[in-house]
């Protein structure tokens, strides 16, 4: 888009003496504003002073049937002193698009005359497909937004609709516990046909099924082991652990947080008897898909000690934004659904193959 000034332009270095202030009287600046030879009427006009740390406008006036306009300042307004910095520029305001004049200093009578060119047409490959997100999108900067809401008044009729509606679904909800309203449900089961109700009663919490392990790197181990060697590790030789976790809840969730620790069985399962293995994270699935759950393989091989005979257990916890360990019972498998346990015996030599 082009724009141009006519008539006497006057840059810094050739505008001759600046306006001394307190001189009473008004200046004009005019001009025409035209598009491809015809006249622009009923365009806004504006006239703006400006120094290196701010602008002000002045005034304003808006184009004629002609596309003509003038419009009047007193110099006095803004100039500070003789050596004053201050320069003035013309802004033409087109639809939603604003054209600026060059800077010039103030001077009785000034003319700028502006030139618009017409934006080019879209081709068809530039124009976005048709599609209910673009159809159903405020519409610019003349789309005003309603009062105490963050919609616009083009939406003004679908958020009233929905604000009728919304006690009705709100109602459909009351009483539902986590699992059947719209949030993850995260799990790693401690027995087979474990839902998640806690606490577990009358129930072996070591035994979890969705603890696994695979003799080897997780490098070389496959995504999906044997389940034959689950319970089976050997002292000093790098270890794969698995973990299979579930989202049983209404809502997807991403970059679950799957930790795995082992612990001496002859110590106190707590925080500071922790020893990490990895951390892995997984994105899950809601219940309605069957992606809800996942094998995670840990990044980092578990080398097993003999410690306590070999007699030794793994934990796993899982958790993500909005489904959080509880604080109160971050190690025991019984009160919380995100916590499992596998205890493992440890072997000096590795186990004869089968027949």
């Amino acid at each position: 888009m082009n724009k141009q000034k006519t008539g006497q332009p006057r840059s810094p270095e050739d505008a001759g003496d600046p306006i001394v202030p307190g001189e009473p009287e008004s200046f004009m600046i005019s001009g025409k504003v035209t598009r491809r030879g015809r006249v622009v009427a009923g365009r806004i006009v504006k006239l703006f002073g400006t120094d290196p740390t701010h602008q002000r406008l002045l005034n304003e006036a808006k184009t004629d049937a002609d596309g003509r306009y003038s419009i009047q300042y007193d110099p006095a307004e803004f100039i500070v002193n003789a050596q004053d910095s201050t320069r003035l520029f013309v802004r033409v305001v087109d639809n939603q698009l604003s054209i600026d004049s060059p800077l010039f200093r103030a001077s009785p009578e000034e003319n700028a005359d502006f030139k618009i060119s017409p934006v080019p047409p879209t081709s068809r490959a530039d124009t976005p497909p048709d599609n209910p997100i673009f159809n159903s999108a405020p519409l610019g900067k003349q789309d005003k937004r309603l009062p105490d809401s963050i919609g616009a008044e083009s939406e003004k009729a679908q958020i009233d609709q929905l604000n009728a509606v919304l006690p009705q679904l709100l109602q459909r909800f009351n009483g539902l516990g986590r699992a059947q309203s719209f949030y993850p449900y995260l799990l790693v089961r401690t027995f087979a046909g474990d839902r998640g109700d806690r606490p577990l009663h009358l129930i072996d919490a070591s035994k979890s099924p969705d603890i696994w392990t695979w003799g080897g790197d997780p490098a070389d181990a496959p995504d999906i082991p044997d389940y034959a060697s689950a319970t089976i590790a050997v002292k000093g030789a790098p270890t794969t652990v698995y973990a299979h976790v579930w989202n049983l809840g209404r809502a997807p969730i991403i970059g679950v947080k799957v930790e795995f620790y082992w612990f001496d069985l002859s110590q106190e399962i707590k925080d500071e008897t922790a020893k990490p293995i990895g951390i892995a994270r997984v994105d899950l699935a809601p219940r309605s898909s069957t992606s809800c759950h996942k094998l995670v393989k840990c990044p980092q091989a578990w080398v097993p000690s003999f410690d306590n005979e070999g007699h030794l257990t793994l934990i796993v916890r899982v958790s993500s934004i909005g489904d959080y360990i509880s604080s109160k019972y971050p190690w025991e498998p019984f009160a919380d659904r995100h916590v499992a346990q596998r205890d493992i015996q440890v072997l000096l030599v590795p186990p004869r193959p089968g027949p």
